[in-house]
């Protein structure tokens, strides 16, 4: 059984990068390109778990969910990184200027940030009664994305048969 199962069946292509970066106005690491073209979006398999460590926090974990599609082609709008773009617009901008993306997102809901120098941060936040979120800490989980899913740990989940 596969530990990520696939989000979409876009692959993508050089233009996508172009398009996401050209939105962004900055270039996105090569570690992130190279994994999102072999794999574009992958989901955590219910029969694992998936956590990543915080760095800021010596001992503690937290659960990766899902890691969104580029240009996803899916009926879901909710696994596509520029859905996420649009919906963190506010937090992730400075004079109209990208400086961090959202890239995917943990088991207890908060975003999985990167850096438009390639870091890699959990941000923790709470949501107004306008359902906009507003950030309060960002924890650094790795310097790059190959630190990040080179960190990666899978348990598998022990199911109750009832």
């Amino acid at each position: 059984m596969s530990k990520l199962i696939s989000l979409s069946d876009h692959i993508v292509m050089t233009g996508d990068f172009e398009r996401l970066e050209k939105k962004l106005h900055f270039s996105l690491p090569e570690d992130y390109k190279k994994f999102m073209i072999k794999q574009n979006g992958v989901e955590i398999s219910k029969n694992y778990i998936c956590s990543f460590p915080i760095q800021a926090c010596s001992e503690e974990r937290d659960i990766l969910q899902m890691i969104y599609c580029i240009n996803s082609d899916t009926a879901i709008k909710e696994v596509s990184i520029d859905y996420w773009i649009n919906f963190y617009e506010d937090e992730i901008t400075i004079f109209n200027r990208h400086i961090m993306i959202p890239i995917g997102v943990s088991a207890f809901g908060s975003p999985i940030m990167m850096t438009k120098r390639g870091g890699i941060y959990l941000a923790d936040y709470s949501c107004s009664f306008k359902s906009t979120a507003k950030f309060k800490f960002l924890y650094r989980i790795a310097r790059s994305f190959s630190e990040f899913t080179d960190n990666l740990t899978f348990e598998e989940r022990h199911m109750c048969n009832n």
